[in-house]
């Protein structure tokens, strides 16, 4: 898709006009995942030395995190309430049998859950 106003810009050759998906720049969308050593090189300096192999990078079984994960939600009912609502549970009128629903909604979503008190 090409903008008139050219107010988009590729994210992979940083030239406005077309989004990342229309990039015509094919060489520069071959480094949007690298799989090989060889990506890692610019492809006018792999074209210059004549580099065609392709050795593969080892694989990461997971991505290294940062941070766990968290839930934080304020401890009243409202609010506990309409995180229930939208994750499709219907919450019963008592705040401790919220909790425990929303206590498994937070290990369904491998998230652990912190209540930031109330004042």
């Amino acid at each position: 898709m090409n903008c008139p106003l050219n107010c988009l810009t590729c994210s992979v050759c940083c030239q406005k006009g077309h989004t990342l998906e229309t990039c015509p720049n094919g060489d520069a969308l071959q480094h949007r995942d690298v799989e090989f050593v060889e990506q890692l090189i610019l492809p006018s300096l792999r074209k210059a030395y004549g580099i065609k192999t392709a050795t593969p990078l080892p694989k990461r079984k997971e991505p290294p995190r940062r941070f766990a994960p968290v839930l934080e939600v304020l401890e009243e009912d409202s609010a506990i309430r309409a995180i229930l609502r939208a994750n499709g549970i219907e919450p019963s009128n008592k705040m401790k049998d919220n909790k425990v629903k929303l206590t498994k909604v937070a290990e369904e979503l491998g998230r652990s859950l912190y209540y930031i008190p109330v004042k």
